[in-house]
């Protein structure tokens, strides 16, 4: 539904030009929900600025449907009000001085498609009762709460009903506990009407809970797309896996002669995934997530992946410990549970089931 093909886009600056997109190519599906993933300055506010024609690329083509609203080979591109989109910005943009009402009704009064007033009151009822602020239409702006806010953005978008909606960090500026509130509703709100959403955040857990499909993008580049889950569990690259979440992360090499799906590591001989290639000398880095990694006072029987460590230290949070433990000097951090009786300096056994190790990429050998 949504194809963004070559994208580049070059900033002039008082330091020379900077290069925030680079050849970014991209596909969201009808009714898909995708995340933009990366941290500030990483360029995955300019595409999203591209898309909705608030930004012009030098290079690529961007197409929504079966419309081409910027191509630089075709000499395309529309401005904004042309395009099928609707936005939320992360400031959300509600205007104080207007009714939570006249705020929602804004694109369809002042837009460039006319309606009847007895259809501007029909369709602005259906938002609000989809964003659940029905009954509040003639409440001012200034008496509502940043959650509010975010929902009256949010109709605002959808009332023209778009066939895109973009959505620029819009819970970042929401406490912790009404973030995962509304990321809830947000879900279930883009399900329910069926929208095609592309969304931009450098937040991991938003990503994970609401994208359908992501890309992390880093300096400009897409360094890694695909499902949240898939990402996560089996990332591609060391930069993905490490920006997703806590990581262990070291070396592996394959020994000589080659024994099947097993490296030579600094904790000892590591099973894990067979490695694409195979031949002695190759080195490679492997990754496990801390959560898969068990924990125990005595020695397992019958696992693979057994090693020793000691407890260097011990932070009670509640639900968890968080451990960090050397392991052959190795530090890795781990979460234990809280009804163990773990203690600091105690000798410990990890279990690194190979199944859940990814072999992440050929770095030398």
């Amino acid at each position: 539904m949504l194809e963004v093909i070559g994208l580049s886009k070059t900033f002039s600056t008082s330091d020379g030009f900077v290069r925030a997109v680079r050849d970014a190519s991209f596909n969201v599906p009808q009714g898909s929900f995708f995340a933009l993933l990366g941290p500030s300055g990483s360029g995955k506010t300019t595409i999203l600025r591209c898309v909705a024609g608030l930004e012009r690329p030098e290079a690529g083509e961007i197409r929504i449907g079966d419309q081409t609203v910027s191509s630089t080979s075709g000499g395309l591109y529309l401005p904004t009000y042309l395009r099928p989109i609707g936005m939320v910005f992360q400031s959300y943009a509600v205007w104080p001085h207007m009714t939570l009402f006249d705020n929602v009704a804004f694109p369809l009064r002042y837009g460039r498609q006319r309606f009847t007033e007895e259809e501007i009151k029909s369709r602005v009822k259906e938002v609000l009762q989809l964003v659940k602020l029905d009954g509040l239409e003639q409440r001012s702006a200034t008496q509502l709460s940043g959650g509010q806010q975010q929902r009256v953005a949010l109709a605002r978008a959808l009332v023209r009903r778009p066939r895109l909606l973009l959505l620029d960090e819009p819970l970042s500026n929401l406490d912790a506990k009404l973030r995962e509130e509304m990321r809830r509703e947000l879900r279930e709100l883009t399900r329910s009407v069926r929208v095609t959403t592309l969304y931009v955040t450098h937040d991991q857990a938003e990503a994970m809970a609401l994208a359908d499909e992501a890309a992390i993008i880093m300096e400009g580049n897409i360094i890694e797309s695909g499902s949240p889950q898939k990402m996560y569990t089996s990332p591609k690259t060391s930069k993905a896996a490490n920006f997703l979440g806590t990581s262990i992360a070291f070396e592996g090499i394959v020994p000589s002669p080659p024994s099947g799906s097993i490296l030579q590591t600094p904790l000892g001989l590591l099973y894990c995934p067979r490695p694409a290639e195979a031949a002695p000398g190759i080195a490679f880095q492997v990754m496990i997530r801390p959560e898969d990694v068990s924990c125990h006072a005595d020695r397992p029987v019958g696992l693979d992946n057994i090693f020793q460590g000691r407890i260097k230290k011990l932070i009670f949070l509640g639900a968890y410990y968080e451990a960090a433990i050397d392991l052959k000097g190795l530090e890795v951090q781990l979460y234990l549970d809280r009804h163990g009786s773990w203690s600091e300096g105690q000798t410990v056994h990890l279990c690194l089931p190979p199944e859940r190790i990814a072999v992440l990429q050929l770095h030398g050998g």
